[in-house]
């Protein structure tokens, strides 16, 4: 998925989790799950977080694009120590932020192995990145987040 859409998902989601987890500190909520749903890129060379993210990027590269960063560990691993240092809310927005990046990287034909590389099996989608049906998911979903904000 695009950028665009990773982001505007997830700060639907955002808003939702606000309201639910009745959240105080809500700037602070979201610019971490905002991060967080752009993460897993990392490792695209040609991603807006690699490039602003260098030179741990460059690193990152090293695993190949949808590999690592494209697991459930990392993102599970990073709940749990924010966990136990009790930084719970900070731990809920980076979990959701970065399993919404994985959810819609497995709608893209691409696919991606949540599991590697303990099994290399992908979950592939419908969708062609960047295609029109992408256009409208996100137009749709921009059309929510309005309504969520006006309601």
């Amino acid at each position: 998925m695009l950028f665009r859409t990773h982001i505007a998902f997830s700060f639907l989601a955002g808003l939702y989790l606000i309201d639910l987890f009745n959240v105080d500190r809500q700037i602070l909520f979201m610019v971490v799950l905002l991060f967080f749903s752009i993460f897993p890129d990392i490792d695209e060379s040609s991603s807006k977080v690699f490039k602003k993210l260098r030179p741990f990027s460059y690193l990152a590269a090293l695993f190949g694009h949808r590999n690592i960063f494209h697991t459930v560990y990392f993102p599970v691993a990073l709940f749990l120590v924010l966990f136990v240092f009790e930084l719970r809310l900070i731990a809920v927005a980076v979990l959701v932020g970065y399993l919404i990046h994985l959810l819609l990287d497995m709608f893209s034909k691409k696919g991606l192995a949540l599991f590697y590389p303990l099994s290399r099996k992908k979950v592939k989608g419908f969708l062609k990145v960047g295609s029109f049906f992408e256009n409208i998911l996100f137009f749709i979903v921009l059309i929510l987040i309005v309504y969520k904000l006006l309601v």
